[in-house]
């Protein structure tokens, strides 16, 4: 979240197709809002999430309504929106996701997520704006989604 900058943090949606499962990762409107929480699992089973190392997942840490599991992964909804929704397993080598350092401001601790096929090829996580729903997504064009991290409260 970055204050001001025109979104709070994440939460989730109905799908683009207008299915309510499986939810799709959506940035709230409001720079006040701080979204539900997520856990990252280091995919190198260490307990340190580190900047630029794959991640194993990450999920939400709330109870939904969708019999579907809350990890990420990328649903290709045609050849130009690929969005973030839930339902993945995690771990696997098409379906990662890391946190890598944003050089935007050298003293504060901005980062954007990046999403991986293989070892390599990574793009940027972005925002997709459709009928004023702001969904998470991965294609070429879209600019990263610049995030600060707040330590979510006991739930």
């Amino acid at each position: 979240i970055i204050r001001g900058a025109g979104g709070g943090g994440l939460t989730l949606v109905e799908n683009l197709n207008g299915s309510i499962c499986p939810l799709d990762v959506a940035q709230l409107s409001f720079d006040v809002d701080n979204g539900l929480p997520l856990t990252f699992w280091p995919l190198d089973k260490d307990d340190v999430v580190r900047a630029s190392a794959d991640l194993h997942m990450i999920k939400f840490s709330t109870a939904t309504i969708c019999p579907q599991s809350d990890v990420w992964e990328v649903a290709h909804y045609d050849n130009s929106i690929n969005l973030v929704t839930t339902g993945g397993a995690g771990g696997s080598v098409f379906n990662r996701f890391r946190i890598e350092k944003h050089n935007v401001s050298p003293s504060l601790p901005v980062y954007k997520f990046v999403h991986c096929v293989g070892r390599r090829v990574c793009d940027n996580v972005g925002i997709h704006r459709e009928n004023g729903i702001r969904r998470l997504g991965v294609s070429l064009g879209l600019q990263p989604h610049l995030v600060v991290f707040k330590k979510a409260e006991a739930l």
